[in-house]
């Protein structure tokens, strides 16, 4: 690292998973001012956060629980209101911590003011963009949401405004995927402004795939979703297209918060198919030593990190091209690409990994895609340059 300053970046982010590796990666670099985050005091998140390395300030979180609250109880109507008053919250508390900072990075949506107060007071600012430009990212949920003949949740105008002025007044953009680069780039961002971390791989105890015993996870054929429960995530075509395979001995569990506007009945599924809502850390990691297969179904999705996390585990990730995570998976050697918005496409993959010695072929070279993840630039490595290219 070129800089030999300390602790001048204030970081800021709601509840979301890679976040609090960030914040640690900049701690450990004693780069980190302040991380502010609207995590509740509930949060087993927050819980883990160790306030002598990571110094940690809450936002005031009125709104922040409350939109946790929404989507755990898979209230649509209210999301476009709480997610737009979450984000004014998180972007109102991070303003009074700039003072000394040389960088304030934020979630898109939660840093308008921050960003006019960090240039007023000779700040850099770093808007991070997880999913593409909200223009094509409403255009396809839009589209979705009509094929499945229910409304869209949609966005507050006030909030997708937000994120415009976002990508406008922040000195850089930070993404993690070309797909998001790609879909900023052609929706006018300067592609001097943009710049990428990748995602790391998931900070999980897992067992070398090599390692697993052949009959670990017993003859039936488990397949496992992990995400919310929401047409984007494209739910209608994956239960279609696990009908569509008449797989024997075959079960689908479906694991994330719901929403009334999945584009299915959770309440009339299939025998052979099980809804187990949100879970947290430690019953997830059970699922994934559970699947033998992982399908992200997504028709948008800016990466989607339960990839990194089923492979950490050696399940054979199935992956819409329309998500990120895709760019990492190469077809039929270490997962299988699907075509976005097809049942067909997804029944094709599962008859083709129903078959043992297919998945054990795609297993073994898993091992070799974590070992390529793990051998780019460390997380840390690729924050310090991302730091190094700012100031």
């Amino acid at each position: 690292m070129k800089s030999k300053k300390k602790h001048i970046i204030v970081y800021t982010a709601p509840t979301v998973a890679h976040h609090y590796q960030y914040a640690s990666s900049f701690a450990e670099l004693n780069l980190l001012k302040d991380f502010v985050t609207g995590a509740t005091r509930f949060s087993s998140k927050q819980k883990n956060i160790d306030s002598k390395i990571i110094p940690y300030k809450r936002s005031h979180n009125i709104f922040s629980a409350l939109n946790a609250l929404v989507f755990r109880y898979g209230l649509d109507f209210l999301k476009p209101y709480t997610r737009y008053l979450m984000s004014l919250e998180l972007d109102i508390a991070t303003r009074k911590y700039l003072k000394d900072a040389k960088i304030v990075m934020m979630y898109s949506g939660c840093g308008v003011y921050s960003i006019r107060e960090a240039r007023r007071m000779g700040c850099k600012s770093v808007v991070e963009v997880v999913s593409t430009h909200v223009n094509d990212y409403l255009e396809c949920l839009e589209k979705e949401a009509d094929s499945c003949g229910i409304k869209p949740i949609g966005m507050l105008t006030a909030l997708k405004e937000r994120m415009i002025l976002e990508y406008r007044e922040a000195d850089y953009i930070l993404c993690a995927s070309n797909a998001v680069r790609d879909s900023l780039i052609n929706n006018g961002i300067s592609a001097e402004k943009i710049r990428m971390v990748s995602y790391p791989m998931p900070q999980f105890k897992r067992k070398k795939v090599a390692n697993l015993d052949e009959d670990s996870r017993g003859s039936q054929f488990n397949v496992l979703f992990v995400g919310q429960i929401h047409y984007r995530k494209g739910i209608k075509y994956l239960l279609e297209g696990f009908v569509e395979a008449r797989i024997q001995s075959s079960l689908l569990r479906l694991v994330g918060p719901p929403s009334k506007s999945s584009g299915v009945n959770l309440n009339q599924l299939p025998t052979n198919v099980e809804y187990l809502g949100k879970m947290g850390a430690t019953k997830l990691q059970a699922q994934y030593e559970w699947a033998d297969v992982l399908v992200l179904p997504s028709v948008e999705d800016g990466f989607g990190l339960v990839v990194l996390e089923a492979i950490s585990y050696g399940v054979v990730p199935v992956v819409s091209r329309a998500a990120g995570s895709a760019e990492i998976i190469t077809d039929r050697e270490n997962g299988i690409l699907i075509e976005p918005r097809s049942s067909v496409s997804i029944a094709v993959a599962l008859k083709l990994l129903e078959n043992k010695e297919c998945r054990k072929s795609l297993q073994r070279n898993i091992d070799s895609l974590i070992d390529q993840i793990n051998g780019k630039p460390s997380l840390s490595k690729s924050l310090s340059d991302l730091v190094d290219s700012i100031l």
